[in-house]
């Protein structure tokens, strides 16, 4: 076996042929530099091998050139490395990205003790989104913590908006009169509350307007009681009615579905004549026999 040179006086040999990469060590290693000379036998040609547990700290290391392995680097704490990006004002994740590649040189360069990729580097250790670190207060969907659902409620009804429509604008920032959505209030309520409370837009901006899926309905009888009194002889007036065009009898009910077959199919439902109470039922036709 090879007896190698101990790590700081090998270290010290490759520092002085100043080379300035990996690549350039392997051609030495190689003798693709004769003007070099040839490795000495006692320096390896693998020294991250040979010196890993003896003072191996990357290839920058190993050169002089003072480049540090990502993996081998000693970074900042998170608390001070945050504190160092906030103060660049940088906007976005984006323009954090052409930093950290040296495009926004009027900001200088990103110091070594400092990652570039923040978010694997203290991940568990107090990251939370680029923009808590970047000092933006935007933080990732994702990692919002909202309100509960009974106070996001109360919120959007007090907004007073006619529609999930009037919402999204108000989401967007295009009704600028009523300010901003606030970051603990979600522009999708409908998906973060899904198994929360949500039941439907109406409920949501209190317009009372609930959806069909989402309504309580009567039982059949108690429905079909209400149809009766109704005093309507056809499928024709029940849908005329169900449009608020027979004024004098009133209007449709909330808990009272107009599709009623749909709703109450199987749970009672046996034709108009049953629902209006006029008496006729629906008689399915029978193919005639040939004789």
């Amino acid at each position: 076996l090879r007896q190698y040179r101990p790590f700081p006086l090998a270290r010290a040999f490759a520092s002085k042929l100043e080379l300035k990469n990996e690549a350039e060590w392997r051609a030495f290693c190689r003798g693709k530099m004769p003007h070099l000379g040839e490795l000495p036998d006692d320096i390896p040609s693998t020294p991250n091998r040979t010196y890993a547990d003896k003072g191996w700290a990357g290839i920058g290391d190993w050169l002089g050139t003072g480049t540090i392995a990502p993996a081998l680097r000693k970074y900042r704490s998170f608390e001070l490395a945050r504190e160092f990006t906030r103060r660049l004002k940088l906007k976005n994740g984006g323009e954090w990205n052409a930093y950290c590649k040296g495009e926004m040189s009027h900001l200088g360069r990103l110091p070594t003790d400092i990652p570039a990729a923040p978010n694997h580097t203290y991940a568990g250790n107090g990251w939370v989104s680029m923009g808590d670190w970047l000092g933006t207060g935007i933080i990732a969907t994702s990692s919002r913590q909202y309100r509960s659902f009974k106070e996001a409620q109360k919120f959007a009804r007090s907004l007073k908006l006619k529609s999930n429509l009037l919402w999204r604008d108000y989401c967007k920032g295009v009704i600028p009169r009523m300010g901003m959505l606030p970051a603990d209030i979600p522009s999708k309520p409908d998906g973060t509350y899904s198994r929360m409370g949500w039941k439907g837009w109406g409920d949501w901006l209190g317009t009372g307007t609930v959806a069909p899926n989402l309504r309580q309905y009567r039982s059949f009888e108690e429905a079909r009681e209400f149809a009766h009194s109704l005093g309507l002889n056809s499928a024709v007036e029940w849908r005329t009615f169900c449009k608020g065009e027979i004024p004098h009898i009133g209007l449709l009910p909330e808990d009272i579905p107009t599709a009623v077959s749909e709703i109450y199919g199987g749970k009672g439902w046996a034709g108009f004549g049953d629902w209006l109470g006029t008496g006729r039922t629906r008689v399915s036709k029978s193919p005639k026999r040939k004789s």
